[in-house]
């Protein structure tokens, strides 16, 4: 997909000028990057060597509040899903989140120490109260990185690939608070979502469909199943 190239691995791949993408790097660390040009092609390669650390010490839960969910220490919250890896501080989730109504975040279910902003807010809107909220109301795909005290409201980039689609990849549809995709063969479905905040594997934005519902499985993908599909099933 194009929104992914540029994210640059360990064998050469082509660069290219027609993504959003800005080279990214998976985590902080040293690394080499190497680029070739092709005389012949007039295209650029580039390939990228070395290791980063995930960041630690950070809380291994944060909860979501406000009145677009309910209040705090009840059922109605609803807790994020971590991205990478456990107390690195950064956390996904897809919401549908409606206009006018704020947004918080705590640590604690009891709404401890709850904040509704960060450094860094992209596409979310601060209301006269200094709470987060959106114009208009949808799904959103929220990505809170506690390290770079960003929060982020973006618009969901959601795929679906496996052997439910013939082994391809392709973007799931997104409407209203649901998504859909069409399977041409009976089998396995694997679904994740990506974020302008994370370039790491697509497994770290894994979920799939558990009795209806989004599921998290957060670190924990080698313990979840891919998704059993028959042909044209919708997956939300």
């Amino acid at each position: 997909m194009a929104e992914r190239t540029n994210q640059l691995t360990a064998d050469y791949q082509p660069l290219t000028n027609q993504s959003d993408v800005k080279l990214k790097f998976p985590l902080k660390g040293q690394y080499s990057v190497q680029i070739k040009y092709s005389v012949l092609t007039d295209k650029f390669e580039a390939r990228m060597g070395g290791k980063g650390v995930e960041v630690t010490g950070f809380p291994d839960d944060l909860y979501m509040g406000g009145s677009n969910f309910g209040a705090w220490n009840t059922a109605n919250i609803v807790q994020m899903a971590p991205v990478g890896a456990v107390g690195n501080g950064e956390f996904w989730r897809l919401c549908y989140l409606q206009a006018g109504q704020t947004v918080e975040w705590a640590m604690a279910k009891d709404g401890s120490q709850a904040f509704s902003s960060l450094q860094t807010m992209q596409g979310v809107t601060v209301n006269s109260d200094g709470k987060a909220t959106v114009n208009t109301s949808g799904l959103y795909l929220v990505y809170v990185n506690l390290d770079r005290k960003l929060i982020a409201f973006e618009t969901p980039k959601v795929y679906a690939s496996g052997t439910a689609l013939g082994d391809n990849e392709q973007p799931v549809t997104v409407n209203g608070e649901n998504l859909s995709v069409e399977t041409t063969e009976t089998g396995k479905l694997n679904l994740f979502a990506t974020s302008n905040n994370n370039a790491r594997n697509w497994t770290t934005m894994q979920f799939s469909i558990r009795n209806g519902k989004i599921v998290y499985p957060g670190t924990s993908v080698d313990n979840m199943p891919a998704l059993p599909v028959t042909k044209v099933l919708p997956c939300g």
